[in-house]
């Protein structure tokens, strides 16, 4: 689905953007750390370009992806750089 959304749209789609977080929060309630993690990941850059970087919508997903990364013993990734 999003490869698809990526050829058919820009970088500064928001629903782009949502489909791509939407997919993060399916596969972190599977349970699919890694993969989530990197879709929270997407989600930032799609959004950040779209919303700006303080936008409360990109905070919620930064703070999302710092959780996860801290879950899954990555927390050298979970710092400053992740909120």
């Amino acid at each position: 689905v999003i490869a698809i959304r990526e050829k058919t749209q820009t970088d500064e789609d928001l629903g782009l953007a949502a489909t791509i977080h939407r997919l993060a929060e399916v596969t972190r309630q599977r349970g699919d750390l890694a993969e989530s993690i990197d879709l929270y990941g997407k989600a930032v850059e799609a959004f950040s370009g779209t919303l700006g970087n303080e936008h409360p919508i990109l905070i919620g997903i930064l703070e999302k992806q710092a959780w996860l990364l801290r879950k899954a013993g990555r927390t050298g990734e979970a710092g400053a750089d992740a909120l």
